[in-house]
């Protein structure tokens, strides 16, 4: 860029009057300048071609909607039949007319204008008819239906629509059904399909002109009035362990067989009640079922079982009380000891302690109460005189029961099942006089949850 030299600019009195005039101006401004300046500028006036290039928007506007408007009532589909009332239903009767074989084929034209020769009244009903096909059907391809007028029906009744079947010539397979008026079979009113509103559909239409240019038409979804309450799930029950805990009082049923040798003879045995209503103690029982199915379970335990068995026999003391002497000749002698009986009651206890296993199937349900069948068996140590006599500390048991439950309250449950225990291995009091083996049996309560 070329500098400008200051002392090489000539002087110039336009340019010097002018800025002295500004310099003045600024110190000194007129009064109403703004006023002045504004009077001087002239008004804006628009192209003139703006004004008309609006008009024309909205006459295009206006001819799009209207052409729009034309448009959809020339693809409006046509009047849909309403079926107002059984009265204002007009029956018709089809009758076909058939060509004989030896005349030829009329034309699609002629028999347009065949069809539209005929007068049909409408007097502003709707005519919807009903025409039942013969599944046997065999028409010639020129029969031609005609639809013929009947009489109207009287307005005081309501009689059912009345489907009539055409007549037929019996040489072409056809099958003639209600040939006259007088022979027509009704269809029962409750039989007949009506609308309750049958307006809704045509007022749909007319309020939704655009609704009949797709090929493919939704279905209306009519939403209910009053609010409804979201669809419950269904609840689903998960299978978890069952926990339970039982009490069963033992009672025993048992053949006791004395121990015969030559020191001890024991008679006269008996227990403290009878053979089948002794009770001889109790079992405890706590675990876990385990769900296989629905109907089968796997049931783990801990039992304890605490058995006691009082037996009173009769025998001899170990020494005479006292000795009858006879002398039988001079060399011999006959030495007869006495010895007087007695009462002896013996006690023994003993304590099981196991792990059982049993398999649970349910059977079904009677009212309230579930039927469920157990069976299975407890391997456990046997503490008491068995450990020391017999030598197999390690015993166990066979059980079955057939029970009952059903809910108290809550998540639990009540059990009720007879049970029965057999034992594995025999057992035998302290002085080992007679030995048992355990068959007892119960009525199992328990609770489970």
């Amino acid at each position: 860029m070329k500098n400008i030299d200051p002392e090489n600019i000539q002087p110039d009195d336009w340019e010097d009057g002018f800025r002295q005039r500004f310099a003045d101006f600024r110190a000194n401004p007129p009064d109403h300048a703004l006023n002045r300046i504004l009077t001087d500028l002239q008004a804006r006036k628009p192209a003139p071609g703006f004004r008309y290039g609006r008009l024309l928007i909205g006459v295009s506007l206006l001819a799009l909607l209207t052409g729009s408007w034309f448009l959809s009532r020339s693809f409006e589909p046509g009047p849909i039949p309403i079926a107002t009332s059984a009265s204002r239903v007009s029956s018709l009767l089809l009758t076909p007319n058939h060509t004989p074989a030896n005349q030829p084929m009329k034309g699609l034209s002629q028999q347009r204008k065949t069809k539209a020769a005929q007068p049909v009244e409408q007097n502003n009903e709707s005519i919807r008819p009903i025409i039942l096909l013969d599944p046997n059907d065999r028409t010639a391809p020129t029969a031609t239906p005609t639809l013929v007028r009947l009489g109207s029906r009287p307005k005081s009744t309501e009689p059912p629509i009345h489907a009539v079947l055409p007549q037929r010539e019996a040489g072409a397979g056809l099958v003639s059904i209600n040939p006259s008026f007088a022979a027509q079979t009704a269809i029962p009113l409750e039989k007949q399909a009506h609308w309750t509103n049958p307006s809704e559909p045509v007022e749909d239409l007319r309020s939704r002109p655009f609704r009949g240019y797709g090929k493919v038409h939704f279905p209306t979804i009519q939403a209910p009035v009053a609010d409804e309450a979201a669809p419950q799930q269904p609840v689903v029950s998960r299978q978890r362990p069952i926990s339970f805990v039982s009490f069963m009082p033992l009672y025993l049923y048992q053949r006791i067989n004395p121990i015969q040798n030559d020191g001890v003879l024991v008679r006269d045995l008996s227990t403290q009640h009878a053979l089948s209503t002794e009770r001889v103690g109790v079992r405890i029982q706590a675990g876990v079922e385990w769900p296989l199915s629905k109907k089968v379970s796997l049931r783990t335990s801990l039992a304890y079982n605490h058995l006691s068995q009082q037996v009173t026999y009769t025998t001899r003391n170990p020494t005479p009380d006292s000795v009858r002497v006879e002398r039988i000749d001079e060399k011999t002698v006959r030495v007869t000891p006495f010895y007087s009986d007695k009462r002896v009651e013996t006690r023994a206890n003993w304590h099981f302690v196991g792990v059982g296993t049993e398999l649970v199937w349910r059977v079904g349900s009677l009212g309230a109460w579930r039927h469920y069948t157990t069976m299975g068996t407890t391997v456990g140590l046997m503490i008491g005189p068995a450990q020391t006599r017999t030598g197999h500390p390690v015993s166990g048991f066979v059980q079955a029961a057939y029970g009952i439950e059903r809910a108290i309250g809550g998540s639990l449950w009540l059990r009720v099942a007879p049970t029965v225990q057999y034992g594995l291995n025999t057992l035998s009091d302290r002085e080992s006089l007679f030995r048992i083996r355990p068959y007892t049996y119960g009525l199992t309560v328990g609770l489970r949850r």
